[in-house]
């Protein structure tokens, strides 16, 4: 039986890798195209490689349309072609290869048909000595979620500016999305003593009992919010209980509603479930608040879940109680669940007073999801402690969930929560503590940001945020960032990230003097802009 010509074998170059090769030859930074497209193929895995029989080697190379005229522009000017460039770069990297031959390989016998010629957009190149058929492909792509999912943008600026920071560069930040203050003393010897007593061993699921207890009675205490500890799911941060919540209500197909501005992490766990999440955007003329008509008019037949979030991240914005009364009747009118995050609620200015969505009303409770947590109100972001209260199905599915992703939440650092809860006194001094600085702050901030020309920013009412409008210098908010990151050194999170363009979030969780140097230099970057 004659022996089958093997197919040339494809290397897929990475995309964005090829789209840049003509520019760092052409600026001097790389050797040649040779070298560059070298170094790709050696991310290959090319070692289950088998002799097949004397001939050719064959491989092909595709390579996109805007990159093959990337480098004629490049062959051009080295008086070669496209081909040629490839090819000498393939060839000069394969004889590093490693190829394996078994004596007495029925695959050594001479090949019986012609090599196949390369498709329409693909090179083929070879050399001299035996034909190589290559077993293995690249690996195979990563999952849709893995692909889709988007890296946090208040995440990455954040340790930007810390690296600088870290490299001992004057850099003023207001990127951080976590308080400045430690956390309380009292909370810290707790966990400290959990630790020292043994308690690092599993836990139960949704946390430990006397946790679960507190956390009841304090949403009785504070809003006559009565829940059995049953209903309290603890999981290993605030944002892994809001991703619990879209898990256990959502469906693939179905659409959740995020009003814009928005926690950047919403959209994703959202996609995360399948789901399709469906922005409003809520601008500085509503206050960055939702109205029952854009609610109204952005619900279909596949809308399954709100999330609001009060206070807000980015904007700071409070709603009242008739505010979110409204927004509850539309939600229980067309039988929508709703994710309440309720994570700054400690964290309100001006006498306003918190509101737990679940208790506008019975109907309103069977379909509100209700997260809150530690960081924000001890200092604990770090502790990595979150809170879900809910509807007993709803609870019991999100501890099911939880406990074949993640289990239990840290078990001595839930004693250190407990302690936060239980210790009153204590743990009143220390946010009253925080809120004054918070509140001075915010204040200050606000005032210095509506003295720069082109400037206008909302007084927030909560959370430790303000949001400025910068839409009238011309940049977009990206832009804008990074330029003044660059010139001046100040890091502050585009509007963008959070689905609101033209705008900045700023964070007052740092000192006054950062403050005060920080919008100065804002304000000589905006006057440069000005000119």
């Amino acid at each position: 039986m004659p022996h089958k010509s093997p197919r040339p074998f494809p290397i897929q170059m990475e995309v964005e890798f090829l789209d840049r090769l003509s520019e760092p030859v052409r600026e001097g930074r790389a050797e040649s195209v040779s070298a560059i497209i070298r170094a790709a193929l050696a991310q290959y895995d090319f070692t289950n490689v088998v002799v097949v029989h004397p001939a050719q080697l064959q491989i092909s190379v595709r390579l996109p349309a805007a990159t093959r005229n990337n480098l004629k522009k490049v062959s051009r000017a080295k008086h070669t072609s496209v081909g040629q460039l490839v090819r000498a770069a393939v060839e000069a990297y394969l004889p590093s290869l490693e190829v394996p031959v078994a004596p007495g390989d029925p695959a050594l016998e001479p090949a019986r048909a012609p090599l196949r010629k390369p498709r329409k957009g693909w090179l083929a190149f070879g050399n001299a000595g035996p034909l190589f058929r290559v077993r293995m492909s690249t690996p195979p792509p990563l999952s849709t979620w893995a692909r889709n999912v988007s890296p946090s943008p208040t995440l990455a600026i954040d340790a930007k500016a810390k690296a600088m920071l870290a490299a001992g560069e004057d850099v003023c930040s207001f990127a951080a999305g976590e308080p400045d203050f430690d956390t309380p003393q009292f909370i810290k010897d707790a966990a400290i003593a959990a630790l020292q007593g043994g308690k690092t061993k599993y836990a139960p699921t949704p946390g430990i009992e006397p946790l679960r207890q507190a956390i009841a009675d304090r949403y009785a205490a504070e809003y006559g919010y009565k829940i059995a500890p049953s209903q309290v799911v603890v999981s290993p941060g605030g944002k892994y209980s809001c991703y619990l919540g879209i898990l256990a209500t959502c469906n693939p197909g179905d659409e959740v509603i995020i009003p814009a501005p928005y926690w950047v992490s919403y959209p994703e766990m959202v996609k995360l479930a399948g789901a399709t999440p469906k922005f409003v955007l809520c601008d500085d003329k509503a206050g960055f608040k939702l109205t029952p008509a854009l609610l109204k008019a952005a619900i279909t037949p596949k809308t399954k879940l709100l999330v609001l979030n009060s206070p807000s991240n980015p904007t700071g914005a409070i709603y009242n109680r008739a505010e979110l009364a409204a927004l509850a009747d539309v939600c229980v009118a067309h039988n929508l669940y709703v994710l309440a995050d309720e994570m700054y609620e400690h964290l309100i200015y001006d006498g306003h007073q918190p509101v737990n969505f679940a208790m506008l009303g019975t109907e309103v409770e069977k379909r509100t999801i209700t997260i809150a947590g530690f960081s924000k109100t001890y200092a604990m972001t770090g502790w990595r402690l979150g809170t879900l209260v809910a509807p007993a199905p709803i609870a019991r599915a999100c501890a099911e969930l939880q406990s074949q992703m993640s289990s239990n939440a840290t078990t001595f650092a839930q004693y250190g929560a407990l302690a936060a809860l239980q210790e009153k006194a204590k743990a009143t001094a220390a946010l009253a503590e925080m809120k004054s600085a918070f509140d001075r702050r915010r204040k200050l901030l606000h005032a210095e940001l509506n003295k720069i020309p082109g400037v206008t920013c909302l007084l927030a009412g909560g959370a430790f945020y303000l949001f400025p409008n910068i839409s009238g210098f011309g940049l977009k908010d990206i832009d804008f960032c990074a330029k003044l990151l660059e010139q001046e050194k100040v890091a502050v999170v585009p509007g963008s990230a959070f689905g609101a363009e033209g705008y900045l979030r700023l964070s007052y969780a740092t000192s006054d003097e950062i403050i005060k140097k920080g919008v100065a230099r804002l304000a000589k970057f905006c006057a440069e802009l000005k000119k």
